[in-house]
């Protein structure tokens, strides 16, 4: 009798399951860049008014419903839909939901911005050249980026012709078991990768240089990935052609701005500070999945007071998070809105963001002592007083 009440039960939470088990397959990101909503949006609503507030040093709103960005190649997986809207699992983000520590990876996306694995197959086109998704339960990112070339600048494609994000993942084409005849095939300075041509369902060779990319060595320490962190965002926050423009929820790196001065269309690519920090960390083979300040100062635990602080740590406080860029040359980097009077990512010396703070020795007394640390904005005011604020190492 118990086996039978056993049986009827499962029976039971299954049929409550059943909309969302039948529901759920995996999909495929298919344009460079798609938003991540909280909720889904309404028909009426006007995408682009929201998509970001322009590059302008007197706008303070920068407040939208954007929470993140997917790249395309990105494997997710759909659980629920609402009119043109999927709800989506994404494997490689974790952030707090409730404010009580439960962790949660799901978003809304438009319908367009993917096509579920079954319909690329119902395609004829071979699913084995999407690159395998990075999951966030993984320490190791070997296993996920075996045979993958990651961006570490945006690449313009002539075959697809479109812009690619930092970030985004290719599959390396295989030249030795390859009938390839492509012009770069041979060329040392370009790496061949497989690349899915939606206007007509097809896997094409394209060439990607190796001087805007990076594939994953199994043979580096976590010490070396953190060196290779803190080179790449000092890279992209000291740009000779412009600059990295913030964006609220965006984790792309599609192109530069070239002036402060306000755009007549809205800014769409450009990072926030969270999303900076989780989308270079990923490019250097480093397993951070944090999606926002508040799940850092959940999950991550603080130095300790007996540690140093290091290039490559995070200094945070709830609302905002920086990257430790150079101990030695009192430098940090960071995606700063703006209300600031700033709206980029840039490097900038301590003094210049904290009042009567120069050095990090100042920045590390401040914290032993448990002092409130006064931030300025680009006027040289001071515009917000932090009590509480703590560093934390990039692995965890």
């Amino acid at each position: 009798m118990l086996k039978v009440k056993s049986i009827y039960r499962a029976i039971f939470f299954l049929l409550l399951l059943y909309p969302y088990v039948v529901f759920a397959y995996k999909a495929m990101t298919i344009v460079p860049v798609a938003d991540c909503y909280e909720f889904p949006l309404q028909d009426n609503f006007n995408v682009h008014e929201y998509d970001g507030p322009g590059v302008s040093e007197d706008t303070k709103n920068e407040k939208n419903p954007r929470c993140y960005q997917l790249l395309f190649n990105e494997t997710v997986d759909v659980i629920e839909q609402k009119g043109d809207y999927l709800c989506v699992a994404i494997p490689h983000i974790l952030y707090c939901g409730n404010g009580r520590g439960d962790l949660k990876n799901s978003f809304w996306i438009h319908k367009g911005s993917v096509i579920s694995l079954k319909n690329i197959q119902k395609k004829e086109v071979l699913i084995k050249y999407i690159p395998q998704p990075i999951i966030s339960s993984y320490q190791d990112l070997a296993l996920c980026n075996k045979g993958v070339v990651t961006l570490t600048m945006p690449f313009y494609d002539p075959v697809t012709q479109k812009h690619y994000s930092a970030g985004t993942r290719f599959v390396q084409v295989n030249q030795a078991n390859s009938t390839c005849n492509h012009i770069y095939t041979c060329n040392t300075h370009h790496i061949l990768v497989w690349i899915l041509d939606t206007k007509n369902w097809q896997w094409e060779y394209t060439s990607i240089p190796k001087n805007i990319c990076i594939t994953y060595c199994g043979k580096k320490t976590q010490k070396e990935r953190i060196v290779d962190f803190v080179r790449l965002i000092r890279t992209w926050a000291n740009q000779t052609t412009g600059f990295i423009p913030y964006v609220w929820g965006g984790a792309s790196f599609c192109y530069t701005m070239h002036t402060k001065q306000k755009h007549p269309y809205q800014v769409y690519c450009g990072f926030d500070c969270s999303c900076l920090v989780s989308r270079a960390a990923q490019i250097c083979g480093i397993p951070y999945f944090l999606k926002n300040t508040a799940t850092i100062g959940c999950i991550l635990t603080p130095l300790r007071f007996d540690q140093k602080i290091k290039s490559g740590d995070l200094l945070w406080w709830f609302g905002h998070v920086m990257v430790v860029s150079s101990v030695e040359d009192n430098l940090l980097i960071h995606a700063r809105g703006y209300g600031s009077g700033y709206g980029i990512l840039h490097e900038t010396p301590l003094k210049e963001v904290f009042k009567d703070v120069v050095t990090y020795d100042d920045l590390r007394m401040s914290w032993l002592q448990r002092k409130p640390l006064r931030v300025l904005n680009k006027q040289g005011n001071v515009c917000a007083k932090i009590d509480i604020f703590n560093f934390y190492s990039l692995t965890y």
